[in-house]
């Protein structure tokens, strides 16, 4: 057998570092949103489009929050959003969150991620003293 060339080297070891950082894994990631998370003040429905998110364009996100009787609210609800790549050290993105339509409680707001790949996605609702935050891991297509 002759002896490998640096081309080679350089591949493999590329290919390990690339797979040992979590780079390209799609573990635990979702496509489509949740239809809606709870606690004991408010509901919240997140949407985006398009459906999976896509690297390098505009994804729009939207944000609904209804109290716990199903009433839409939006006085005084801060709607945040916040986008971290698994596995990479690129900054996390805040999503700027604004009123769509008061007093319907829609909230909208758009994101470019800037590569394909799994990130987590964290959605934190204030309302008056009462918070709501959840993280999914999301998968960002190309």
């Amino acid at each position: 057998m002759g002896r490998l060339g640096p081309g080679y080297l350089l591949t493999l070891t590329t290919l390990t570092m690339l797979g040992l950082s979590g780079c390209g894994s799609q573990n635990n990631a979702i496509v489509s949103p949740p239809k809606s998370v709870h606690n004991r003040t408010m509901q919240v429905k997140i949407n985006w489009a398009p459906n999976p998110l896509v690297a390098s364009k505009t994804n729009h996100l939207t944000v609904t929050v209804d109290n716990s009787h199903g009433h839409p609210i939006s006085l005084g609800v801060t709607v945040s959003i916040r986008l971290a790549m698994i596995g990479m050290s690129i900054p996390p993105t805040v999503v700027s969150m604004r009123t769509l339509s008061p007093p319907h409680a829609q909230f909208t707001g758009q994101v470019v991620p800037v590569m394909a790949g799994p990130w987590s996605l964290t959605l934190t609702v204030n309302n008056q003293g009462h918070h709501l935050t959840k993280t999914w891991n999301v998968l960002v297509d190309s």
